[in-house]
């Protein structure tokens, strides 16, 4: 049980460094792009996050997405015949053991898509300047 603790710990620390990042390059392109075209004012990192976060919040709904997954999880036990329930015991026991691959390699992708994303922003900004 301790375990779990520690693994949702840093779960949660490696997401909170993910959206420190993502506001960080929303923050970037903010002041590149959105100040000059648009003749705002420049946006610091606190206000960016908050910003992010005030988004999330509308954007993401997980609420729903946990009731539908039940929902299908329900309906499979259902239509899959007594005779494969073992098997299918089996698969979904493998790919809960798999969670973690998936969780790490989302992640990673973020911080590749934010990174790619800030470069060549930086790219596109040095140009334009």
């Amino acid at each position: 049980m301790e375990q779990k603790g520690w693994v949702w710990f840093m779960s949660m620390c490696f997401g909170l460094l993910i959206g420190l990042y993502t506001a960080f390059v929303a923050m970037c392109l903010w002041n590149w792009f959105v100040v000059p075209m648009m003749n705002l004012s420049v946006i610091g990192f606190f206000h960016m996050l908050g910003l992010v976060w005030l988004i999330g919040l509308f954007t993401q709904d997980s609420s729903q997405d946990d009731y539908k997954w039940r929902l299908l999880y329900a309906v499979l036990e259902l239509c899959v015949p007594s005779d494969r329930r073992e098997e299918l015991s089996e698969t979904l026991h493998e790919q809960k053991d798999n969670i973690w691959g998936y969780v790490i390699s989302t992640a990673f992708g973020k911080l590749i898509g934010n990174t790619t994303t800030l470069a060549l922003g930086f790219g596109l900004h040095i140009l334009i300047v």
